[in-house]
C-alpha cells in the first residue's frame, strides 16, 4: 500500500545584502608642468652623452651581427 508522502516547502531565503565594492580612485599626487619644462644646460648635456654612448654600443652589436654572416 503506497504512503503519500506530503512535498517538502523550503521557506524562500532571502540573499543576504553585499554592499557593493567601492574601490577609491589612486591618490595621485599632481606633477607641476613647470618641474617637467625646465631642462638645464647640464641635463641636456648628460643625455646627449648617453645618447652617444648608446649609439656607440648599437653599432658595436650591428657590426658584431654583420660579422657573424662571414
Amino acid at each position: 500500500m503506497p504512503v503519500d508522502i506530503p512535498p517538502v516547502v523550503l521557506p524562500a531565503v532571502e540573499p543576504p545584502m553585499v554592499p557593493p565594492l567601492v574601490v577609491p580612485p589612486p591618490i595621485v599626487p599632481p606633477v607641476p608642468p613647470v618641474v617637467c619644462a625646465i631642462a638645464t644646460p647640464g641635463m641636456i648635456r648628460a643625455a646627449a652623452a648617453i645618447e652617444v654612448r648608446i649609439r656607440i654600443s648599437l653599432s658595436y652589436v650591428i657590426e658584431e651581427q654583420a660579422l657573424q654572416f662571414f
